[in-house]
């Protein structure tokens, strides 16, 4: 008597027996959700049908994850050289999404069945996979991931390789932020918020600037410009300071504002000493300041100079 799995691998047309003794193949039904469940036809004269993850004697499948961001669903190619000639029988093309896996192909008595698989990459994604094989003795083998694409197997009927799982992944990759807008000015809020920290983008043209003749990182910038101003009017000035700086180096036209660049560098090194946290000291009162601070200001958010670059994401 013929097994049952092999009685509804011939009804799916796979093994293509064509045998009429098999009797009524309505009779069997789809496995439990867990299990194989054909679900838009058969193989191989039918569609891929979607299927567990699990590697699954003569059966080739193909499984789609996403890594960093979850994609677009999109076409998987599978090309079949049923005869390993070098010859293409059959393309197959199907739409995969997230956390799905189909078969594409299934093998039957004495076959070496030769698939490509091939994707289109979704835009601002990598391609990379990996091929796991059911192996004769009933083992699993797993080959070392794959950057790129057209992953090839052959899937040996009766040898090794008995079933075949290729894991495409679909790694995200932020494309690059578009340099800021030159020739015009950005707040100190944008150039605080595009330093390239936490995820932000780097809009900085330079890694280092002088502020009353003493050198600061980066890092000592950005973190002089998220510090409060308590009252100290030095905090104040050098914010602002520093984004002019900013500005004229990523192309704003300093017209108008030299002056008050040079005479602010000039009041920062007189108060003395490098400013550090807590940011208390070197110290001026905000009266002191108040008449530079406000055109450098000015000058960051465009009401005067070149004017100011336009709706950023500050």
């Amino acid at each position: 008597m013929i097994d049952a799995s092999l009685r509804r691998l011939a009804c799916a047309g796979i093994l293509g027996l064509g045998i009429a003794a098999l009797g009524a193949c309505s009779a069997e039904s789809p496995s439990a959700p867990a299990a194989e469940k054909p679900s838009f036809g058969f193989l191989p004269n039918g569609a891929p049908f979607l299927t567990t993850s699990d590697l699954t004697v003569e059966v080739f499948k193909v499984c789609k994850t996403y890594a960093g961001q979850v994609g677009p669903s999109v076409t998987v190619n599978v090309a079949v050289d049923s005869a390993n000639d070098g010859s293409v029988n059959r393309n197959l093309q199907l739409t995969i999404a997230d956390g799905e896996c189909w078969v594409v192909w299934a093998g039957g008595f004495d076959v070496r069945d030769k698939l490509t698989v091939s994707e289109v990459v979704p835009t601002d994604y990598t391609l990379s996979y990996v091929i796991e094989r059911l192996m004769a003795n009933n083992t699993t083998q797993t080959d070392a991931p794959v950057i790129g694409n057209d992953a090839v197997q052959t899937m040996v009927n009766g040898g090794d390789p008995k079933g075949v799982v290729v894991r495409l992944t679909n790694t995200f990759v932020p494309p690059p932020p578009p340099p800021p807008p030159t020739g015009c000015t950005l707040t100190q809020g944008y150039w605080k918020n595009h330093a390239g920290y936490k995820k932000q983008a780097d809009a900085w043209p330079v890694q280092s600037l002088s502020i009353g003749g003493i050198v600061y990182t980066k890092a000592e910038l950005v973190a002089i410009m998220q510090a409060p101003t308590a009252g100290n009017g030095i905090m104040s000035l050098v914010q602002q300071l520093i984004a002019a700086k900013l500005n004229v180096l990523n192309g704003a036209s300093d017209a108008g504002i030299a002056q008050a660049i040079i005479d602010a560098d000039t009041m920062i090194d007189n108060a003395g000493g490098k400013i550090v946290p807590p940011y208390t000291s070197p110290f001026l009162d905000p009266s002191v300041t108040s008449a530079l601070n406000t055109a450098l200001t000015n000058y960051n958010e465009g009401v005067t100079g070149p004017g100011h670059c336009g709706d950023t994401d500050v």
